[in-house]
């Protein structure tokens, strides 16, 4: 006999049996050869450790009281028995991977891992393979994992560029096992992933349509700029603020530190007159080249956010320009043309530093006319070895 309340005990065994029947279904068999430790999540407390290395066939095939007598099981440790059972019969077959390695016993948490930003801890080798086929099935293998992050403060700038399909082979544990990959970053993989999946967990592929990710803000702008060129209406100074200035700047808060945001807010002149950047230097106490290389970072995170960016912008740009040399009038597109300076660099060109009258002379012809004789350029100083 268990020693249990008599009330207890045939609740317990009267559960048990109504999984085990219903996991006795044959659209259960992919599971038979699961441990119980493939549901179990780091979170879960007092679980039946004596029964974890059983397979899901094995614990359906026993007695209630046979497991109940093992060694260390009692009343709370059975209730923790049957929540693992209830999630195996939640589970859709179809959805797990053919070969999924079981989690192996789990490193202890170093004082130097960061604390995690994801709750990764709740999440299961069942939840992580379910992730996983989620991506490979919408054939999302060659997206960046920087581009879908909530923000790329928590991403390690060296993941910012690896593919998912890298992850796509990977148990939690083996991925815990990588070099360096410690709970940051992989609380920032499943942040993605567990997102991708929340997404598309009820939608089929379709043969003859695409589902584009990027952040809501980018995809904003690409559709504002595609709505314009296609209208053949030229924007007003206040529209290009408003649906490109302003949204690129929202973005860059979420990925870089506010400093950098503030610094290009007022290179912009979004706020004020526009400074200059050895203005921005004496105001931040940082040297210019300190300011190019922070730009830099913001270039290459939208690099990571918006890889066309650039050919947006530009076609955004070039559409204003043409307008402006055909109708001869047009608005002020300095403004436009610094962000895209400091947010869309060319490849393999010296940044300019450009003043707050008129726009870049190689970039927006015409524009900088009326203010011919007041525009300077420079180039960077020479100790700025960034390749802008």
């Amino acid at each position: 006999m268990l020693n249990l309340p008599p009330l207890d005990e045939l609740q317990l065994a009267m559960r048990f049996d109504e999984l085990r029947k219903q996991l006795a279904e044959d659209r259960y068999r992919p599971l038979y050869d699961k441990t119980l430790a493939f549901w179990a999540l780091r979170s879960d407390r007092r679980l039946p450790l004596a029964l974890m290395n059983r397979t899901l066939e094995q614990i359906i095939a026993s007695p209630f009281t046979e497991l109940a007598g093992a060694p260390g099981i009692g009343r709370k440790k059975l209730q923790g028995l049957l929540t693992l059972l209830e999630r195996a019969a939640n589970t859709d077959p179809s959805c797990v991977p053919a070969q999924v390695d079981e989690p192996q016993p789990k490193r202890r948490r170093t004082n130097s891992e960061p604390e995690s930003l994801f709750r990764w801890q709740e999440v299961s080798e069942l939840m992580w393979a379910q992730w996983r086929t989620t991506v490979r099935k919408h054939g999302l293998e060659n997206i960046p994992l920087g581009r879908l992050s909530p923000s790329l403060k928590r991403v390690t700038r060296v993941i910012w560029h690896v593919p998912l399909g890298d992850f796509l082979d990977s148990t939690i544990q083996d991925l815990r096992e990588k070099r360096s990959f410690g709970e940051r970053r992989l609380s920032a993989v499943f942040e993605v992933f567990g997102s991708i999946h929340e997404i598309f967990k009820n939608v089929e592929p379709q043969s003859h349509l695409a589902v584009e990710l990027a952040p809501r803000r980018i995809i904003a702008m690409q559709n504002w700029i595609l709505d314009t060129w296609q209208a053949g209406r030229v924007p007003s100074e206040e529209e290009i603020k408003q649906n490109f200035v302003l949204p690129l700047l929202e973005q860059a808060r979420l990925d870089v530190d506010e400093q950098t945001v503030v610094m290009v807010e007022q290179r912009l002149g979004v706020n004020a007159p526009p400074v200059s950047v050895r203005q921005l230097g004496r105001t931040f106490n940082l040297t210019r080249a300190r300011i190019y290389q922070l730009f830099d970072e913001l270039a290459e995170i939208m690099r990571v956010r918006w890889p066309l960016g650039r050919a947006y912008t530009q076609l955004l740009q070039s559409f204003i320009v043409y307008e402006y040399n055909r109708r001869g009038t047009g608005p002020d597109i300095s403004q436009l043309t610094m962000a895209i300076e400091i947010f869309f660099p060319k490849s393999g060109e010296r940044r300019q530093i450009v003043t707050a009258k008129g726009g870049l002379p190689d970039l927006s012809p015409g524009f900088a006319a009326t203010a011919a004789e007041d525009l300077m350029t420079a180039h960077v100083p020479e100790e700025v070895t960034e390749d802008w």
